[in-house]
């Protein structure tokens, strides 16, 4: 069974075709607003199998997400798709893929599929 996706995205139309895109894909989201309920959603125990996170949040930012991943052991390996308004070339720090908006889905979905069904890194 492949873990859930953690989609955090502030924008709740975006977030909730986005879920209903891959839930009907066979994916579980987890969904979160903001940057502080995908931390408590991560320190409650999730491990995501892939995070999609919007750079821009209305608390925050997602690079408050993309570091809290990096500074955890067991999410250090959980693979980034940062969502962007920006140039790709300025935010590629942190994120294994990023996607600049207006987001083209089936591309998103496709990156995705293959960042979900990747074998887990030995320990």
């Amino acid at each position: 069974m492949i873990a859930p996706v953690l989609l955090v995205e502030d924008d709740a139309d975006t977030r909730s075709a986005l879920c209903l895109l891959l839930e009907s894909e066979g994916y579980t989201v987890a969904g979160a607003k903001d940057a502080e309920s995908a931390l408590e959603q991560l320190e409650d125990g999730l491990t995501p199998s892939v995070v999609v996170v919007d750079l821009h949040l209305p608390d925050g930012s997602g690079w408050d997400v993309m570091k809290h991943l990096d500074q955890e052991a067991h999410l250090k390996s959980v693979p980034i798709i940062l969502i962007s308004g920006m140039p790709k070339d300025d935010v590629k720090i942190l994120a294994d893929a990023v996607f600049k908006k207006p987001v083209d889905y089936p591309t998103l979905l496709a990156t995705i599929r293959q960042f979900a069904n990747r074998p887990a890194p030995a320990d």
